[in-house]
């Protein structure tokens, strides 16, 4: 069945109310993103930090960077004083104005929320350590930090500098996802990168959907508050399921376009039914995006073990770095 075009986004215009004149609102800096860095190494973290990235970061944005070692330091496993010293100096010779060096007695997640809060960090950058084994059923390090962030969480997986053409956002109907947004418009900016905001229908709720997009619009098209849905061919059912969860979609757009952080940017968006993590992949490798930027969603009682977040999922699941926003 054909869906008939139709307005995605209505505006007060259209709903018989005067049209509210549009107030833009500046993004917050992204420079102030990565103004103090943290970086755990040793003991329970992958001991080789990506030092690519990282040394480019700091060029670039003359960072203080923090280098936390925490927990038993005499794990195998923990970094040598005489490679963080060493490393110390690559940054300092980066142009980061304050390298600190400091440790912690303290288990992992307690030391990073610690030092967080000493060093008034604005961004921490983890490596996943790969053949890291869940404690007990509260997850690895990194998944506990993603649920609940204390600052901006960077995964970093790759050895190439952060310079992303097209940045992907999540966006779904939680206070951190609309922080995301507002963190991705500020990054795409000072990157001068694109950006692509997904919303993803997750099997739970079109289950009668294919993995598929079902909606893909551009900024320079139309004026997204009056652009007609595209048609798309879809079963009785699957319209039934796709057209209320495209309003529901819309509602949260506008919320996103009537705070004027997209003002003048070159965007995309795009809503998309599966699995939120199997999407992302899809539309990051299509997109050719450099950076996913997601909202952090805390779990809690009997899911806290047994299920992944979407922020986990993807960075379980990608390759590019994934920056989770709390």
């Amino acid at each position: 069945m054909l869906l008939k075009p139709t307005s995605l986004i209505p505006t007060d215009a259209d709903r018989g109310r005067p049209a509210q004149e549009h107030v833009r609102r500046e993004p917050a800096a992204a420079s102030a993103l990565f103004r103090q860095l943290l970086i755990p190494i040793g003991a329970h973290f992958y001991c080789q930090p990506h030092f690519c990235p990282i040394l480019d970061l700091v060029e670039t944005w003359k960072s203080d960077v923090a280098l936390l070692t925490a927990g038993d330091s005499s794990a195998s496993d923990s970094a040598p004083s005489s490679d963080l010293t060493a490393f110390a100096r690559r940054l300092e010779d980066a142009g980061s104005p304050r390298v600190r060096i400091l440790s912690s007695a303290e288990p992992p997640t307690i030391a990073i929320e610690q030092a967080t809060r000493h060093c008034e960090s604005s961004l921490l950058l983890m490596s996943p350590r790969l053949h890291e084994q869940p404690s007990s059923w509260f997850g690895t390090v990194l998944q506990r930090l993603i649920r609940r962030p204390p600052v901006p969480l960077m995964v970093m997986k790759s050895q190439q500098p952060l310079s992303p053409k097209t940045i992907l956002c999540l966006i779904e109907e939680s206070d951190p996802a609309l922080r995301a947004v507002r963190l991705s418009a500020g990054l795409a900016r000072e990157l001068h990168s694109r950006l692509t905001l997904l919303n993803v229908i997750p099997p739970s709720r079109s289950h009668v959907l294919d993995e598929t997009t079902i909606w893909d619009f551009h900024s320079r098209q139309s004026r997204l508050q009056s652009l007609e849905r595209p048609p798309v061919s879809l079963s009785p059912a699957a319209e039934d399921i796709a057209i209320p969860l495209a309003d529901q979609t819309a509602e949260l757009l506008r919320q996103i376009l009537n705070e004027g952080y997209l003002d003048g940017m070159d965007y995309a968006v795009r809503i998309a039914a599966g699995s939120p993590a199997a999407q992302v992949a899809l539309h990051a490798r299509t997109g050719k995006c450099g950076l996913i930027v997601s909202g952090a969603i805390p779990r809690s009682g009997c899911l806290f073990g047994y299920t992944l977040t979407t922020a986990e999922a993807v960075a379980e699941a990608s390759d590019l770095p994934v920056l989770v926003v709390p």
